[in-house]
């Protein structure tokens, strides 16, 4: 029941009713003294007053489930998963809802009119930025009074690095932890007579080495074909980790408020990818692929390889062609790569009920729900001890992966990292950065040199040195 406020005119009212009550009792003549009772009622006799039930937290949950057939595998899951929780938490109702279109844009408004869901999903950058905006509810000192039943131990080193604010306080659990590697297409390679790519790290490919396998696949007729793809190399995560390769990185790992896309190391990753796109054509991406997705590129036999983590595994266990799995490629001092998902359930920090949201929040990250997720949504469950469950489920649900290299997700999570965060993330990659990555990666007309002056623009940001209102101008200046 929504709340009412009183105005001023309704809290005069009142005072006054209350006063004119007050004067008539005063004036009402005194009550006759109660007759004394010679005895005690029974005790049998004496009705109680039932005590009022305790009112039940109501938690809206709110999911983001993007991926096809991913809306089903939810609500499974939480058909499962949310008896369990109601028999531990009985006081706690849980209002479990699928994600709305447009679920961010929708959630930012949420957060102006002050009813926003008190827990949602939320992934990549966006979880930085409603911390940043004061919406995320603090975990930490929940975290602290409950370390004994999180296993926080049992999550890759920097599972929870991206979430963290300035004093080092945690802002979210993880939802599920999917490493990046290299799908590729058995029969493709069987077809070219090219030898499959490694099984793990040990004697890994590097990017050198995948140049010459994936200029094999190349056509540049109609139908073209390309090496691989991925959601596109710009100014985010799908090109830190060929950064990382480098030796490089987006973000300086010191000083989030600094852009380090000018060192030597990150030139080379850079030139790599823009090479990869426009000389060698092996890289898949912008126009040439006809509004496909890499997906589509992918599952259509019209690339070899794909760049991708587990999320996809629940359509592509329908692919017709047999597929397997491989680690990115090394980088040119055999340095291994990686990239961990940063997909995070939030409660929102203006939420009625902080205490109930965390326990929702708890409990999404537990075993209760974790199996119950991974088994029908396919996803890589985040704790290293169900890694074992995780291949084991899948492989009974889909017996075509008992020949799929699963083991590797595990393998590929402890060389990879999560996304790396700017302060000020949002306003850094896509509106600075991305103008000089679209102009070198996607429309091929400039070289890696451009993009230097728009780091430079984001430590100027970061330092207060221009504002936002301030960005269109400047990137004028630089030709965006």
């Amino acid at each position: 029941m929504q709340k009412r406020t009183l105005n001023r005119r309704d809290f005069l009212q009142l005072s006054a009713a209350a006063a004119t009550g007050a004067v008539l009792a005063a004036c009402r003549p005194a009550a006759p003294a109660a007759p004394a009772v010679e005895k005690e009622v029974p005790a049998e006799k004496v009705e109680e007053v039932p005590a009022k039930p305790a009112e039940k937290a109501q938690i809206v949950f709110q999911n983001r489930a993007v991926e096809e057939g991913a809306v089903k595998a939810r609500q499974d899951t939480w058909a499962e998963a949310y008896p369990l929780f109601q028999a531990k938490q009985p006081d706690i109702e849980v209002e479990f809802r699928s994600s709305p279109p447009e679920h961010w844009d929708k959630l930012m408004a949420s957060f102006t009119a002050g009813n926003a869901p008190d827990i949602y999903e939320l992934c990549c950058t966006q979880t930085w930025k409603v911390i940043e905006m004061g919406q995320a509810l603090n975990c930490q000192p929940y975290i602290d009074r409950d370390l004994d039943e999180l296993f926080m131990d049992d999550y890759y080193p920097e599972q929870f690095k991206p979430w963290k604010d300035d004093g080092g306080d945690i802002h979210a659990m993880p939802r599920d932890s999917g490493a990046q590697l290299l799908y590729y297409n058995v029969e493709m390679f069987e077809a070219e007579g090219v030898d499959f790519l490694p099984k793990d790290y040990t004697n890994n490919i590097t990017h050198d080495d995948f140049d010459e396998i994936g200029l094999q696949f190349v056509r540049r007729e109609e139908p073209m074909r390309w090496a691989t793809s991925s959601y596109g190399p710009g100014a985010g995560w799908n090109t830190q980790y060929h950064l990382w390769a480098f030796g490089g990185s987006m973000v300086d790992p010191d000083d989030k408020g600094k852009c380090a896309l000018n060192t030597e190391e990150a030139k080379a990753a850079l030139e790599w990818i823009r090479a990869a796109i426009w000389d060698k054509y092996t890289f898949a991406y912008g126009a040439a692929m006809g509004g496909l997705g890499c997906e589509a590129i992918f599952m259509g036999e019209r690339s070899a390889t794909v760049e991708m983590g587990p999320w996809n595994l629940l359509p592509w266990c329908q692919a017709k062609f047999k597929w397997d799995l491989a680690p990115l490629p090394d980088g040119p001092t055999g340095l291994h790569t990686g990239f961990n998902s940063v997909d995070a359930y939030q409660g929102w920090s203006g939420t009625k009920y902080p205490d109930a949201t965390w326990e929702v929040l708890k409990f999404l990250a537990s075993e209760d729900h974790e199996k119950p997720y991974s088994k029908y949504t396919y996803r890589q469950p985040c704790p290293n001890r169900l890694n074992e469950f995780f291949m084991k489920t899948l492989r009974e649900n889909e017996p075509r992966l008992v020949e799929v290299n699963m083991e590797l997700y595990a393998k590929a999570r402890e060389v990879g990292h999560p996304e790396g965060m700017f302060q000020n993330d949002a306003v850094c990659k896509n509106e600075i950065l991305a103008p000089a990555f679209d102009k070198v990666n996607l429309l091929g007309e400039e070289p890696v040199s451009f993009i230097a002056p728009f780091c430079e623009l984001v430590d100027r940001f970061n330092t207060g040195e221009i504002g936002v209102e301030d960005i269109g101008a400047e990137l004028e200046k630089l030709g965006a």
